[in-house]
């Protein structure tokens, strides 16, 4: 199923009860390929999204198959950038953009796209991403701290983070997958409790995360 994500004004014009159709329409283009796990393995539900250069306020979305594969169609001639995300379905894979590069749709590799061209082939293949648990603990009762907001935001040059909340005995899982960078972890007081210290977590040896 495709999704479209925009923010889009169109101003249509009927003339004698008919709509006239763009060639763009006439034509349209796709991009396809096939989503794969590091070391082998189809991926089902990634997120698949193409933006436009330049951007005309509308990301085409679709979600990989139980095959990995993927088709987004419809589109015009243009060139787009393509990004392959794990996040929409709590997926613990490295999301990337095209062609192995961070995952932030804008970025990557730009994609030629003809008028009514197919271009297929266009794959990639996710790392498996890192976890990070512990427990948030209260200073003073050294019980847990429950419902309190851990973050984990990026240290390096990467501009990436996210925040959950700890469940009724303390425990939190970042389940969303991680590039490699140093973390730093902190926690935040939703009443009178105080919270554990920010922890920062080396860097891997590669852009992507390793440890757990």
């Amino acid at each position: 199923m495709t999704r479209v994500r925009a923010l889009k004004f169109v101003l249509g014009l009927a003339v004698c009860g008919a709509f006239s159709v763009s060639p763009a329409t006439a034509l349209a283009s796709s991009i396809s390929g096939t989503v794969t796990a590091e070391g082998g393995g189809a991926i089902q539900g990634i997120e698949v999204c193409t933006r436009a250069n330049p951007y005309v306020f509308e990301d085409t979305c679709v979600e990989t198959n139980a095959s990995g594969d993927y088709k987004v169609d419809n589109l015009p001639g243009d060139s787009y950038y393509l990004a392959f995300f794990s996040h929409n379905n709590h997926l613990n894979y490295v999301s990337e953009s095209y062609n192995d590069k961070l995952a932030f749709l804008g970025d990557g590799d730009l994609l030629s796209l003809g008028a009514g061209q197919s271009l297929t082939g266009i794959d990639a293949e996710l790392e498996k991403g890192g976890v990070i648990t512990g427990t948030a603990t209260d200073a003073e009762t050294h019980g847990p701290a429950a419902g309190v907001w851990v973050c984990v935001e990026a240290v390096g040059s990467i501009p990436f983070g996210i925040c959950l909340r700890a469940g009724p005995d303390g425990k939190y899982e970042s389940t969303e997958s991680r590039p490699a960078n140093t973390w730093s972890r902190s926690t935040a007081k939703t009443t009178s409790t105080t919270c554990a210290s920010s922890t920062t977590v080396p860097t891997a040896s590669r852009p992507r995360l390793r440890w757990r």
